[in-house]
Formats: structure tokens, sequence, C-alpha cells
């Protein structure tokens, strides 16, 4: 070990030293503790923005509103068992091919594709050619207009970006 080693070697005693004293249990300590407990058992109310603090309905309408303003269409339905003649619907109104490119979502495999026999789902990573591409979304954040989606197989990312039309499902 060199003089300078010991040096540092001394140095860091010290250092380590001063840590475990300002550390030791003793009345701070323990007023500290007691106040971590207290906050851990009872977390104080976080501030909430006023855009958020709102009904379901006045979300609802936020979010849509969100969307609306970066051009998207909403379609809202109240079953997921209509989810497949809104996007068969959707892609007639608007004179695209009844065909959609689509992950392996559970979600999404779980629907009631059957009730629309001209809608084709092909599966896997988008291609320049696919027109549609159709996704799950975990999540909607009303407070940004935001859409959570995870991507792997189950919602390849290339479909967010490769086809003109993305449809999502939320």
């Amino acid at each position: 070990m060199t003089i300078r080693d010991h040096d540092n070697q001394s140095i860091r005693s010290q250092i380590f030293a001063k840590l475990k004293k300002a550390l030791a249990d003793g009345p701070a300590a323990s007023a500290r503790r007691a106040n971590v407990e207290q906050r851990l058992a009872q977390p104080p109310a976080h501030p909430l923005p006023q855009r958020v603090r709102r009904t379901a309905d006045e979300l609802r309408t936020q979010f849509r509103s969100f969307l609306e303003g970066q051009s998207a269409t909403v379609h809202e339905v109240t079953s997921r068992d209509e989810v497949p003649a809104t996007v068969a619907a959707y892609l007639r109104s608007n004179n695209l091919p009844q065909t959609v490119r689509c992950g392996q979502d559970a979600y999404l495999a779980a629907l009631p594709w059957d009730r629309e026999p001209t809608l084709q789902r092909q599966f896997g990573p988008a291609i320049a050619t696919d027109p549609v591409g159709l996704s799950h979304a975990l999540a909607g954040i009303a407070e940004t207009g935001t859409l959570a989606m995870a991507s792997g197989h189950e919602n390849p990312v290339t479909i967010n970006f490769v086809p003109e039309t993305h449809v999502i499902v939320l």
C-alpha cells in the first residue's frame, strides 16, 4: 500500500465514520423513522390539476376532444362485441379495404370477428402495402389525450407507423 492509498483509506474511513454518526439511532433518527412510517401509513393527497377534477363523462369528453384535435376519429361502443362491426363500418364509410393488419393481441383475438365475415385480419408486423393497422391500447389518459400502448408480437410497433390508417381499440 502506498502512502497515497493509505491517505485515501484514511479519508474514506473518516467519511464513513461521519455518515455512521449522522445516521446513528437517537432522538432525531427515531423522529425521522416515525415520520416516514406515518407518511407511508397515511400518504398525503397529491395536488391534482384542475383539468382532471372532473366527472367521468367530462373526462371522456375531454379525452375525445384531445384526440379529435389531432385529427383522430372517435367511435364509442357500449360493448366489446360491437368493436368488429364498428371497425368494418368505419372502413366502409372511408372507402378503405376490409383488411386490417394486427398483432396477436389477446383482447383483440377474443372479439367476435366472425360476425363480420368480409373483414379480414392479417397478422404480424406491418408491411408497406398495408392500408390499415389495428392495435389495442392499454389505457387512455384524459388529462393529455394520450393513448398508452405496449409493443411486442401482440401489438407490433410497425402497425403504429406503416399503414396510413391506424385503428386503435381502447
